[in-house]
């Protein structure tokens, strides 16, 4: 498994939009193209580029009921390998690919705003080489809430929803975790 050494890639992020919300032109890119690929087409609302970006996964369906595990559908038997993508919404699921568009829809209606990339992933049992968190207003006025995509190699590998948490209680699990290695940004060099 990879280490999960968290970084804040480029802190202009949140020093250059003055908040935690990110925003402002320079402060979406990270210098990283495929990572700086899928956040724009976040920020654009382009849930066609989006669903390009998604890399499914070969899982077993059950047809025991349980948490984390994908349901066997009609004429699937026990133990088929289906195309997902791992997620989760307080609990761990899969999205097949004949739900990725609703799922795309509901991460882009809350009108995303990136709070920040980090060269970490949220678990030890999700590989990806970056954890982009965004902001999302949530449906009463004032609410925001924080999503996270998890990247590797310029693919979609894995959606966080949330579970009511804030944008920068999402970071926090990556600025806790032990020595941080900032990822490289543009015009500077990585710290050893």
């Amino acid at each position: 498994m990879r280490a999960a050494v968290a970084t804040l890639v480029g802190l202009l992020f949140l020093l250059a939009a003055g908040g935690a919300c990110g925003g402002g032109e320079g402060a979406s890119r990270t210098g990283v193209p495929e990572v700086d690929a899928v956040v724009q087409a976040v920020l654009a609302g382009d849930q066609e580029s989006l669903r390009g970006f998604v890399r499914y996964t070969p899982v077993a369906c059950s047809i025991e009921s349980r948490m984390g595990v994908e349901f066997c559908r009609p004429g699937e038997v026990d133990g088929t390998l289906v195309d997902a993508l791992p997620a989760a919404q307080c609990e761990g699921h899969y999205i097949r690919r004949d739900g990725i568009d609703q799922a795309l829809a509901y991460l882009l209606a809350g009108e995303p705003k990136l709070y920040g990339v980090y060269q970490a992933s949220p678990s030890t049992s999700l590989a990806g080489d970056y954890t982009a968190v965004f902001a999302v207003e949530g449906p009463e006025p004032g609410q925001v809430f924080g999503m996270e995509l998890l990247i590797d190699d310029g693919r979609i590998v894995w959606i966080d929803f949330g579970c009511g948490e804030s944008p920068e209680q999402l970071a926090q699990q990556f600025e806790q975790q032990p020595s941080p290695t900032p990822a490289p940004t543009p015009g500077a060099s990585p710290v050893r």
